[in-house]
């Protein structure tokens, strides 16, 4: 790519009228003539200049002879090259009254470097979403606590497995999807709906029951000191225990 300044050689051999020659160098990126010659006073003799401008520029080498019958060939091999980096960007000599070669191409502007460290991207508008959409793991029906097995008739708040509250829920609506009796507030309020009643039970450790006394009035015991409780017959709400 070419870059910075370059030098371009221009070589000029004169006829027998060598006043007759003159030139210019024009960039026409920005319209400003660079260089310029010409009036020279010996006949069949070569001059040479070098001129340094802009590499990445587009150029119009124009050669003019006032008499208008060129360098070459009525009265002498008149001639001109113009070299950029070496190489032959202009040549010719035979012409009448002017002749113009352009050459070379205008750059586009570069973008600045950038210096330091760079720039801090902009945030996210919108918060990723979290990886799993089911979970994985719930809380066991174990740890949560039921008084009475009943659902509740108001509407109560649930806090999802993701940390977000839900507001103003029925137990129909947890029951719409069980997934919703693992969220916080979920089977407290809904046990029916979340089947974590467990009737009342003896304890797995409790004594066996002994055999019937000969007395057929006496009342089995489940251990010593401990009779068996008659179910109330009249009670609707029941009881449950932790898990």
């Amino acid at each position: 790519v070419c870059q910075g300044d370059s030098v371009y050689d221009i070589s000029i051999t004169t006829d027998r009228y060598p006043f007759e020659t003159s030139w210019k160098l024009t960039n026409n990126c920005n319209e400003q003539e660079v260089a310029s010659g010409g009036q020279y006073s010996g006949r069949y003799t070569s001059y040479n200049e070098q001129v340094v401008s802009a590499c990445n520029a587009q150029y119009t080498f124009t050669i003019n002879d006032t008499y208008g019958d060129g360098m070459c060939c009525n009265h002498g091999e008149g001639s001109y090259t113009v070299k950029k980096g070496g190489a032959i960007v202009a040549t010719g000599g035979s012409f009448e009254s002017s002749e113009s070669t352009i050459f070379g191409a205008c750059s586009s502007p570069t973008a600045p470097t950038q210096t330091g460290p760079p720039p801090t991207s902009s945030p996210t508008k919108y918060p990723t979403p979290s990886p799993t959409v089911n979970p994985t793991i719930s809380p066991t029906i174990s740890s949560i606590v039921i008084v009475e097995c009943e659902d509740t008739l108001e509407k109560f708040d649930v806090i999802t497995l993701g940390g977000k509250t839900r507001k103003n829920k029925t137990c129909n609506w947890v029951g719409n999807n069980k997934l919703r009796c693992t969220f916080e507030g979920g089977a407290e309020n809904c046990p029916l709906t979340c089947a974590v009643c467990v009737p009342l039970q003896s304890p797995v450790n409790s004594y066996p029951t002994s055999s019937p006394t000969k007395n057929p009035t006496s009342s089995p015991s489940i251990g010593p000191g401990q009779p068996v409780k008659s179910p109330n017959k009249n009670k609707n709400k029941v009881k449950t225990l932790r898990l």
